[in-house]
């Protein structure tokens, strides 16, 4: 299995020149393989119109076709944007506000994906995000990341990844 399996998956449903929203999108986590993942560089690169959110000033930026805002989640969500087709929450969800993370779907439009990447031992973010009504859980997956850097060292992390769609509320 290649290490973007699944977001490859999600990518694939969704046509360029949508809309993407890419939430603490400095640094996404890593790939099993180790390597670094931004989403925001990549899908802005490819042609779609993504936001990047993220607390820290710049976080690589300028990347092409990628809107930047430097701000936390919980003061994002009070902004009037307009739903995305994809929301991306990769490796942020456990410094968010347990409220930000119920509050996620107005930020998807509907029939719109929540990609949640987070370490498996985030137990309240796990709960919390597949408790929120109005998402139904497509897909998901597990698996360890291996990664050597101070202060810890090597190390590992158990990682769990899921792919939301927004369902229409009536």
């Amino acid at each position: 299995m290649s290490d973007d399996s699944l977001f490859r998956k999600i990518i694939l449903e969704i046509p360029k020149a949508t809309r993407v929203l890419d939430l603490g999108s400095g640094n996404n986590g890593q790939w099993p393989s180790g390597r670094p993942v931004r989403y925001a560089k990549i899908l802005g690169a490819a042609g779609y119109q993504v936001t990047a959110v993220d607390r820290k000033e710049g976080v690589g930026l300028p990347w092409p076709g990628v809107e930047y805002f430097q701000t936390s989640v919980e003061e994002f969500l009070k902004t009037n944007y307009q739903p995305s087709d994809l929301v991306i929450c990769s490796n942020i969800l456990q410094f968010v506000d347990p409220q930000a993370i119920v509050d996620l779907p107005k930020l998807v439009a509907t029939g719109g994906y929540l990609f949640v990447r987070t370490f498996a031992d985030q137990v309240v973010v796990l709960e919390t995000v597949s408790s929120i009504e109005g998402l139904e859980l497509l897909d998901e997956r597990a698996y360890t990341v291996h990664e050597n850097h101070p202060p810890e060292g090597q190390h590992t992390h158990d990682v769990v990844e899921l792919v939301f769609r927004k369902l229409q509320v009536e």
